[in-house]
């Protein structure tokens, strides 16, 4: 681990496009600003982590499905023994389909308390 003493308004950089400056440091606490491209995302590791602790079939399916591929034409694997032939099977077993509709279901209706959430502010102002 690269360690690095910096002031406030000082910057890093990491290869050519993305810069870190100290913005404050008061009580204990350090203020950074990151400048970089909008195709890296930056995240505090916490929320890195959460993100990427995913299964790899809830990864697939979100991807899958934010590309717009609908929910019920994805392809339910029955049996996990004959995986040798990758092309011809579905990608999921039933137990894991069935975890990514319940993960499905939890989404949309936190998706319908945020909206409802939005409207009833976008009411009161």
């Amino acid at each position: 681990m690269l360690v690095l003493s910096r002031r406030v308004s000082e910057e890093l950089c990491i290869g050519d496009t993305i810069r870190v400056m100290v913005c404050e440091i008061r009580s204990g606490q350090v203020r950074l600003g990151v400048k970089a491209p909008a195709e890296i995302p930056v995240h505090r590791a916490e929320i890195y982590d959460q993100i990427h602790r995913h299964t790899p079939a809830e990864r697939d399916l979100r991807q899958r499905m934010s590309a717009g591929e609908p929910l019920s034409k994805i392809e339910v694997r029955h049996d996990r023994a004959e995986e040798s032939d990758q092309m011809s099977k579905p990608l999921f077993t039933v137990q894991e389909f069935k975890y990514l509709q319940q993960v499905v279901a939890n989404l949309r209706e936190e998706n319908t308390l945020l909206r409802a959430e939005i409207q009833n502010r976008e009411h009161i102002q």
